[in-house]
This record gives C-alpha cells, sequence and structure tokens, in this order.
C-alpha cells in the first residue's frame, strides 16, 4: 500500500472522479481513463502487449500518486486525491541508478489487466514514455528507487 509514498513538503494534488467498485491503494500510480472520465490505478488499464507502446501510454496519460484509497465494497462513484508533483518511493528490476535517470510505468509486455504495475516503474532513454526522474544515486543494485513523478497537471517537461 501506502508505504512507499513519500511527501515532499509541497506536494500538489488534484481531487479527480473515481469509479465505483475499483480497488485504489495510496500509492497507485494512477491514469486518467478519457473515455469514461475517471482516474485508475495503471494495472486497470488493458495493456497493449508490446512494452513501449505501454510506456507511451503511460507518460501521456499519467496523472500521479493515489493519496487517498477505495476498496471494492465502495461500489458508487467517488474521488481520488491524486499528488501530481511528489518524491517516491517505487519499486523496480534491481539495477543501479543515477539521479536524472528518466523512469516509466513498468509493463510485463503481457496483453491483459494487471500487466502495468501500480506501484513498479522502469527506466527509460525515451522523453515519449517519462513520467519522473531518479532523484537519488544507486552504486549498489536496488529493488526500490527514490523518483519524482509529475502527473500531467505537474509536467513541464518531457
Amino acid at each position: 500500500g501506502g508505504s512507499r509514498f513519500v511527501q515532499p513538503p509541497l506536494t500538489r494534488t488534484v481531487v479527480y472522479k473515481a469509479k465505483g467498485g475499483i480497488v485504489i491503494s495510496v500509492g497507485d500510480l494512477m491514469y486518467y481513463d478519457s473515455g469514461d472520465g475517471y482516474a485508475k490505478p495503471l494495472s486497470e488499464k488493458v495493456a497493449s502487449g508490446t512494452v513501449n507502446t505501454d510506456q507511451v501510454f503511460v507518460h501521456d496519460n499519467f496523472i500521479g500518486v493515489a493519496q487517498s484509497g477505495r476498496i471494492v465494497q465502495q461500489t458508487t462513484d467517488g474521488t481520488v486525491t491524486i499528488a501530481t508533483d511528489c518524491i517516491y518511493e517505487a519499486a523496480c528490476d534491481s539495477q543501479t541508478w543515477v539521479p536524472g535517470a528518466l523512469v516509466t510505468g513498468f509493463s510485463s509486455g503481457v496483453a491483459a489487466a494487471g500487466a502495468i504495475q501500480d506501484q513498479k516503474v522502469d527506466a527509460t532513454a525515451l522523453t515519449a514514455e517519462a513520467i519522473g526522474v531518479v532523484v537519488k544515486q544507486y552504486t549498489a543494485a536496488t529493488t526500490t528507487v527514490w523518483v519524482r513523478l509529475y502527473g500531467k497537471a505537474a509536467r513541464q517537461v518531457f
């Protein structure tokens, strides 16, 4: 859940509509579904089956990190608070990182819902896939990384 969420002093937030019956955990990476007008965790998106295509989708639709949650029993529509610019400790595949390295959402490359993970990032060299940057150096391989994530409302670059 939210144990990976690190909040800087001036986190920017936006409140989005949340669809009833969809589970949202604090710390989930969120996207805006323009088809129905709701904010949803990345795992709700049926992935394309191609990692790079999924990562471009994440870049184009990422709105930020959930600061509030919803449980499946909440069947009526409601709201979710999203941090649009925040420092976040994300899961990642074991690797080293340098500050400023670009990150994107993690996709397994399978064409299915759940293939894009809710709290995991991946390295990218492409600004067309990026949703944030690494903010701490890791000289030894690690499976968590501190990143600054920028949702669409906060993004000024990439």
